[in-house]
């Protein structure tokens, strides 16, 4: 909690960070394995906290400590829900960011990071309510229904107000939490007229196209999608050979990434 506090501090001390990072030892381990990926790692290995901090750049600390805090949520829950929830938000994190970065609209590890969180009352729901999710997780098998059709349905929540508790939980900054709450509301996106608006289109055109091509390991429909994906990726100018691209590669670059 102390590394997110910090972090979410607008005049954020690296010593401080540092200090704080390497008294989580599982966060530490954490850092340096994400440091040492294929995508940082820049010829040499990093093995200690400040290195890590000062090769990944605030941003993507900010990414890791969050990818653990997700895992946190799950520790107890070895199901299969728990596994393809986790899954499922590294993977439309990753097709977000990539996009956000073809497109040149800039922000791409901050869409990254916001994205990764885009499924996370779900990652709750399955780790605290196990049996009754893996019956929910079961019936989405049969792509008749979304898993959030079936937790509106069985949980009767607002997943709107669900999404604002767990951004405050987690210290996410007021943008990333604006758009949480308004992915939830399922409002179709004509126009590009603000970041919330930029942020929830590119999510749900990785969303889309996760959902549309099923991405090996990835046939279970989580959302409801309100928006053909081609009229999500004209927002952003982005033609289908370049979709296709980045979708056959992303196998590669989520095994880069969360190596």
């Amino acid at each position: 909690m102390r590394v997110l506090q910090l972090l979410g501090s607008r005049n954020l001390n690296f010593a401080d960070l540092a200090q704080a990072l390497e008294r989580d030892k599982k966060m530490a381990t954490a850092m340096l394995r994400y440091a040492n990926s294929p995508l940082y790692r820049r010829g040499k290995s990093i093995d200690n906290v400040r290195e890590a901090l000062n090769l990944l750049g605030v941003t993507n600390v900010r990414l890791a400590v969050l990818s653990n805090s997700l895992k946190k949520f799950t520790v107890n829950c070895r199901n299969e829900a728990c596994n393809y929830l986790n899954q499922y938000c590294m993977a439309v994190a990753t097709l977000t960011r990539q996009f956000a970065a073809v497109s040149g609209i800039g922000q791409d590890e901050e869409m990254e990071i916001t994205a990764m969180m885009s499924a996370m009352e779900s990652l709750v729901l399955a780790s605290n309510f196990p049996d009754e999710y893996a019956a929910l997780f079961a019936e989405a098998q049969t792509g008749e229904s979304s898993l959030k059709s079936l937790e509106r349905s069985y949980f009767i929540l607002s997943e709107e107000k669900f999404a604002a508790w767990l951004a405050r939980h987690l210290r996410l900054t007021p943008l990333m939490a604006q758009v949480l709450v308004t992915l939830k509301l399922g409002t179709p996106i004509r126009e590009l007229k603000s970041s919330v608006e930029i942020y929830c289109a590119m999510i749900r055109l990785a969303q889309t196209v996760i959902q549309e091509h099923a991405l090996e390991g990835y046939n279970i429909k989580v959302n409801d999608l309100t928006q053909p994906r081609q009229e999500l990726q004209a927002l952003f100018q982005l033609s289908d050979a370049t979709i296709a691209a980045i979708f056959g590669n992303c196998n590669q670059i989520l095994d880069a990434i969360h190596t």
